[in-house]
């Protein structure tokens, strides 16, 4: 997992940033004082594969898309955990509003 300091909680990436590994500590830490779970990053990524349709065939917001890996994994999800999970995995950012990301996903 890469550390992304400009990446927090519960909202999206701000500025361009350099990966770097992230220590054995299982969070990736961020500027809120709260950090991401590594966990809910993988049940993002998971999500992300067993979706792969999905992918590509639309526009979605990172805000529902976090809601659906929520109900497929039966844990709470953060939006900056779908966020960093979405841009590991490859997707482009479409569109940036506030604290969501619109990524190139369908939602259905």
């Amino acid at each position: 997992m890469t550390y992304r300091p400009d990446l927090t909680y519960n909202t999206l990436p701000t500025a361009p940033f350099e990966g770097r590994e992230l220590s054995s500590t299982g969070v990736v830490p961020h500027g809120e004082g709260r950090p991401l779970d590594v966990a809910q990053v993988e049940h993002c990524r998971l999500w992300l594969c067993a979706h792969l349709t999905l992918i590509g065939k639309g526009q979605t917001s990172s805000y529902p898309l976090k809601g659906k890996v929520e109900r497929w994994c039966g844990a709470y999800i953060s939006n900056g955990a779908f966020i960093l999970a979405a841009l590991q995995f490859g997707l482009k950012p479409i569109a940036v509003d506030s604290r969501n990301v619109t990524f190139p996903v369908k939602n259905g």
